[in-house]
């Protein structure tokens, strides 16, 4: 073991060479937590977000956290960085405190360490940053102080109950698709993607309900912890309208996936993770829309739905590419979300 630099946020931490990887780092920092690196990744990494050196920090944090290290390739790099759910204001960052601190503490009347240091827990992008919303999540009355520590107040009690109620704690994944014959092996494989990550899949029309569809729809969203839309587009048919053949009485159906649309932009939001996919086709890709064009989308082929096994961890030591459609959403949510607490509930395809 030795003590060198982090690679990402440049504080000194400990090194120690992989012992499944030859080419490998494992690093500790107190900063970014715990994660592993190639050679590769450590010459690319300063190029990858030069300006937000921050990105890298909070998901390899996060990873820590979940007890789930990642390992950072160069060819995941920009993907990690993409898959960033940012904070859109200070209140998000006091409530991403707001949880860790809830999480931390062993009884409500026990205080907690907040060290510096802690910095990317919360998503803040510096230490200052940190200090300066633990002081506004006092005033707010989340937090009280006691001595060098912290605990939640009764307010920071009520809001962690708030959070957790909703996406926090979740195991289901809402799965925003095109329902169609045509669209059940794109069904099967997403399914076992997320469900061999730990996590309940949820799709409208398996599901009984009652009353109006997008109620139910919406509900279920909001109970989601992160939702998975594709945006492939159908072949657009001119339907006619009985009783006339005029062309103005006609409409199109099928085509681009407009619920898709607006059931991803709800989820995000309600500040929901969504993972986009989208089969690799010009009719499709050509009209995705330009506001989802910049999305980190998992694109895939027809080959890749034939098969949904998803190998374990220890299987692709040596072939860590996924193989297919399942292995990308799986590995994007683990990436991402860490696992769930759901065992598999459909079997894998070989």
């Amino acid at each position: 073991m030795e003590e060198r630099k982090c690679f990402i946020c440049q504080n000194f931490a400990e090194f120690t060479s992989s012992s499944q990887h030859r080419d490998n780092w494992c690093i500790s920092c107190r900063i970014c937590g715990r994660y592993e690196i190639s050679l590769e990744a450590a010459t690319e990494i300063r190029h990858v977000a030069p300006d937000q050196p921050y990105l890298l920090s909070w998901v390899t944090r996060a990873a820590s956290e979940r007890e789930n290290p990642l390992t950072l390739v160069r060819s995941n790099l920009k993907e990690l960085i993409d898959s960033i759910a940012l904070p859109d204001s200070p209140l998000a960052v006091i409530d991403n405190l707001i949880l860790y601190v809830s999480k931390k503490s062993k009884m409500a009347d026990t205080p907690i360490e907040l060290p510096v240091m802690d910095y990317p827990v919360a998503y803040a992008k510096s230490d200052r940053e940190f200090i300066f919303l633990i002081n506004k999540a006092i005033e707010l009355g989340y937090l009280e102080k006691a001595g060098g520590y912290y605990r939640l107040g009764l307010e920071g009690w009520r809001r962690a109950t708030e959070l957790r109620k909703t996406r926090y704690d979740s195991n289901h994944a809402f799965v925003a698709m095109w329902f169609d014959k045509k669209t059940e092996k794109y069904r099967e494989a997403v399914k076992a993607g997320i469900s061999n990550a730990g996590y309940s899949p949820i799709i409208a029309d398996e599901r009984e309900f009652t009353g109006n569809i997008m109620d139910f729809v919406l509900a279920r969203i909001r109970e989601s912890k992160f939702v998975v839309a594709d945006f492939t587009v159908a072949p657009e048919e001119r339907v006619k309208f009985s009783g006339t053949d005029e062309p103005e009485n006609a409409k199109t159906k099928k085509g681009t996936r407009g619920g898709v649309y607006y059931e991803a932009g709800f989820a995000k939001g309600l500040g929901l993770q969504v993972i986009h996919t989208c089969k690799k086709e010009n009719m499709s890709i050509n009209r995705l829309h330009f506001d989802v064009m910049q999305e980190n989308t998992i694109f895939w082929t027809d080959d890749e739905i034939v098969q949904t096994t998803v190998r374990l961890d220890n299987e692709r030591l040596y072939d860590s590419s996924p193989r297919n459609l399942s292995e990308k959403i799986y590995d994007r949510i683990i990436m991402i979300l860490g696992r769930g607490n759901l065992k598999p509930l459909y079997k894998s395809t070989t």
